[in-house]
């Protein structure tokens, strides 16, 4: 992946490593996101402290937990203790410490090698609220009256070739490991269980991925009359039978990773990952979800993992009949997993037959992960919600995931489409888009035809002046799949930027008809806007959970509609949401237009102007609010650079009335003649 920072030579030492994880954050951010972070932010509180206190180092944030090295092994030991009792006593969660005393590489104010994979390994098998060390620290602070420790054994770790004599941190508040536990420990079912079961838990997706193909099958001696279709399916998250918030999280990863599959079959319709995330954790009544959700038939299960064993129920359940048309109980055990493809399937194909072509089949690219551990961090990232603070801690679990394996696709389009998301609606960074760009072509030199990239890409050379190979990759997408709503909302997506509205909309309605609650497609909105149908686009609005960014353009429509009082009541509201973001210093822009405070609106619009944005629409806004604010300089500054880096919506231009102080300038005059012309050659190209 390419980086900005100087390249150092790498250099070897001998340090102590500590690895810290918060025991089920997942669960916490699932349940509830706002104390979760003030958790996070205590937790980073005081391991800064603490670290620094013993002469550590910190070197960076992993996740939910932190990565530190010490040069004394008895002050990293220390620092642990002091740390696991502040947790004790501060926070409303369970720490898990690891440390080991090892060789590693350092470079670029990082460290590599074996030494931090044991570190690593040893913290992941810790009781919450425990600490544990390898035989190399325990043998260096032995001599110390105190600190008590105690042997466990010799402990396979994962992706360690040779056993760890391992040892627990003993004290009044520290957790004794189970005799159980010690004995599974020692004789390596440590190792064994965790990874095979997450190789048991893909293959049991896989086995649904094949039941789903199985959907598909149509021999060719079957009538064609007797042949029934498939036009809309949903896949709930999946629940868990014996909640854990180390295996929580799967539930809907587990329906995320099937739903990708299904995007390449024609005649099955699926609705998107966030379409079913509110269902996550929740009882839910499968026909009314499938009345919800709009769709004839809802698959839905339980899992439950445990020694090594994968126990899942999965039902087909056809909505409008609450008739079930499959149930299948499937147990996996590690030593036969994938033999369970095939009975799936069969199952499945008994009750149902949709008509499919083999060069489907052939698209259809099984994205296996080679290191367990790395689909793990996958999974939790997906599990993160679309917000900022979700796409930061996304972004880390990524990190994570891609440094243990380099070849999973999946992984690299989805940290491409955080931190584009995150360089848009959060923390504004030019660089951004370039590394996103970067992430989708790894990407897809992977799984070239990975729809969720390509799509991510298209939309990517949308807001960055390559509006011709947007349309290229879009149309590739189609071929693959020509119901696919994020192609069809993708090729919206183009059409705004080149000022062709009707279509736009026309594109981006059957997008949302196909996928009504994804909630990527709230873009709409905007080209609402830009076609002059105001009332529509505050319409529209009412689609979408209410957030920053809806009320943002709630209060837009208002404002255009003329009810001023009510337009800055909602961009009051978004900006209390959210006052840190983009959105915050426009709409602040836009409200100091309707209250008179003139100066005020222009620091903020100029502020939001230095971010230097890659998106050529964010550029259209900002000469909309200098326009507003009568800086003639600043709208036609802006309204070139939006023009030259591919936002040519002519139409919208003629028309927008925030233009107008400017419209009288002969600058403005040429900027506008030579959007009319990239205007008219898209339209003579592609229409």
């Amino acid at each position: 992946m390419p980086t900005n920072f100087q390249q150092n030579s790498p250099v070897r030492k001998l340090v102590a490593i500590m690895f810290t994880d918060i025991v089920g954050y997942t669960a916490l951010m699932g349940k509830d996101e706002a104390n979760a972070l003030e958790i996070l932010r205590k937790s980073r509180a005081i391991h800064q402290s603490l670290i620094t206190k013993y002469s550590g180092k910190w070197l960076k944030e992993m996740g939910d937990g932190v990565l530190a090295e010490f040069s004394s092994a008895y002050d990293s030991v220390c620092c642990a203790i002091e740390i696991q009792d502040h947790a004790r006593r501060e926070l409303d969660c369970k720490i898990r410490i690891g440390i080991h005393l090892g060789d590693v590489t350092v470079e670029n104010n990082d460290i590599f090698g074996d030494g931090v994979n044991i570190a690593s390994r040893i913290q992941s098998i810790a009781d919450p609220g425990g600490i544990y060390v390898s035989e190399s620290i325990q043998r260096t602070v032995r001599s110390r009256s105190d600190i008590d420790m105690e042997y466990l054994g010799e402990v396979h770790l994962k992706n360690v070739s040779e056993p760890i004599k391992t040892y627990y941190v003993k004290g009044q508040f520290f957790p004794i490991p189970s005799k159980n536990k010690i004995k599974e420990l020692s004789t390596g079912g440590r190792k064994r269980i965790p990874v095979m079961a997450k190789i048991a838990m893909i293959a049991v997706i896989l086995s649904i991925f094949g039941a789903i193909y199985w959907f598909s099958i149509r021999e060719p001696f079957i009538e064609s009359d007797k042949v029934k279709s498939i036009d809309l399916i949903a896949v709930l998250p999946f629940s868990n039978t014996k909640s854990d918030p180390e295996t929580d999280y799967l539930g809907f990863a587990i329906a995320d990773q099937i739903i990708g599959s299904l995007v390449y079959l024609k005649n099955i319709s699926v609705r998107p990952s966030g379409s079913i995330r509110k269902y996550e954790k929740q009882v839910v009544d499968p026909i009314r979800a499938g009345d919800d959700l709009k769709v004839d038939y809802i698959l839905i299960g339980n899992y439950l993992m445990e020694a090594g064993i994968v126990r899942l129920n999965i039902e087909l359940i056809k909505v409008n009949t609450n008739e079930m048309i499959w149930r299948e109980p499937i147990e996996v055990d590690f030593n036969n997993a994938f033999e369970l493809q095939d009975i799936v399937a069969q199952k499945v194909v008994k009750g149902l037959n949709v008509q499919f072509t083999q060069q489907e089949l052939n698209r259809i690219k099984k994205d296996i992960p080679v290191n367990p551990l790395a689909y793990e961090y996958y999974l939790k990232s997906i599990s993160y919600p679309l917000s900022n603070e979700g796409d930061q801690f996304a972004i880390k679990m990524l990190n994570k995931s891609i440094e243990l394996d380099s070849s999973y696709a999946p992984a690299y389009n989805q940290l491409g489409d955080r931190i584009h998301r995150l360089s848009i609606y959060g923390l504004p960074n030019p660089e951004e888009p370039k590394r996103a760009e970067n992430l989708y072509l790894k990407a897809l030199s992977l799984n070239p035809e990975l729809i969720s990239a390509l799509s991510n890409l298209a939309m990517l050379y949308t807001e960055t002046a390559r509006i011709e190979e947007a349309v290229d990759i879009v149309r590739q997408v189609l071929e693959i799949n020509s119901n696919n709503a994020e192609a069809h909302f993708s090729l919206g997506y183009i059409y705004r930027y080149a000022g062709m509205n009707t279509e736009a909309i026309l594109e981006m309605e059957k997008a949302v008809s196909l996928e009504p609650d994804n909630s990527t497609f709230r873009s709409i909105i905007i080209t609402y806007l830009w076609a002059g149908d105001y009332k529509k686009a505050f319409e529209a609005c009412k689609l979408y959970k209410e957030s920053a960014y809806i009320l943002a353009y709630q209060g837009q429509a208002l404002f255009r509609q003329g009810n001023q009082k009510q337009a800055v009541e909602y961009m009051d509201r978004a900006i209390s949401m959210q006052p840190d973001g983009g959105h915050a210093l426009v709409l602040t822009g836009i409200k100091a237009s309707i209250i008179g405070n003139r100066e005020e609106g222009l620091a903020a619009t100029l502020k939001f102007e230095e971010y230097d944005i890659a998106d050529a629409e964010a550029w259209y806004f900002t000469a909309g609010n200098y326009g507003l604010l009568g800086d003639k300089e600043g709208c036609i500054r802006c309204l070139r650079k939006a023009v030259n880096r591919g936002f040519f919506n002519y139409p919208c231009m003629l028309t927008n009335s925030y233009l107008d102080s400017a419209r009288d300038d002969p600058k403005f005059q040429e900027i506008l003649e030579e959007a009319k012309l990239k205007h008219e050659a898209f339209k003579k190209r592609f229409f």
